[in-house]
């Protein structure tokens, strides 16, 4: 049996999406008190709050740093992969695989397209 292409399918499922997104925007509470005071902060450009940042818990005695310098002094355990430069973390070879890994799902779905999908019509 020969596979007919429909060519409607797409379109209703992209509809169906769009008209998905549109019902729920009234369920969306953009006036939240939250956003707000986080738009107020970012418009001035204050850092945020003691009472807003980042906690430990309360057995923990790790005092976290405030300034880049204070972290730059914390003496951070480093690789040696860390300190290469650019160009020679991209010839690493498990950083090659990954992109490799990444990209490859990409390049055999614009195959595809291209090839017309392996239907013959």
């Amino acid at each position: 049996m020969m596979h007919r292409r429909r060519p409607g399918l797409g379109l209703a499922v992209l509809s169906l999406m769009y008209m998905g997104g549109l019902l729920s925007t009234p369920f969306v509470n953009v006036s939240s008190p939250a956003s707000s005071a986080v738009a107020r902060r970012a418009a001035d450009k204050r850092p945020p709050p003691r009472d807003l940042e980042p906690r430990l818990s309360p057995e923990d005695k790790y005092d976290m740093p405030r300034t880049p310098e204070e972290e730059k002094n914390m003496n951070y355990w480093r690789s040696d992969f860390d300190d290469l430069p650019a160009e020679e973390k991209l010839q690493s070879p498990l950083v090659v695989l990954g992109f490799f890994l990444l990209l490859t799902p990409f390049i055999g779905g614009f195959y595809t397209l291209v090839s017309g999908g392996g239907l013959d019509d």
